[in-house]
């Protein structure tokens, strides 16, 4: 589920946006599927990622929560 959860920001970080189903597009049985679930319900108690449906039936979204991206310092070279 960790290396799950770190796809999936990676995924948000190169765009702000996707289709919660885009996620189990490419997943290859059960066990993934569930993983990739766990994945995302861990991003959303993190409060790393907000998902959202725009009206009913509508896909649903998951969205990079930029409010709670920590900034890391550079060090001074």
């Amino acid at each position: 589920v960790e290396e799950k959860v770190h796809t999936i920001l990676h995924l948000l970080v190169e765009r702000s946006s996707m289709r919660l189903q885009e996620l189990f597009e490419n997943t290859r049985n059960k066990f993934e599927v569930i993983v990739t679930f766990m994945a995302v319900l861990e991003l959303c108690k993190m409060k790393e990622v907000m998902v959202v449906q725009k009206r009913l039936f509508a896909d649903i979204e998951l969205v990079r929560n930029n409010e709670n991206i920590v900034v890391q310092e550079q060090p001074a070279v």
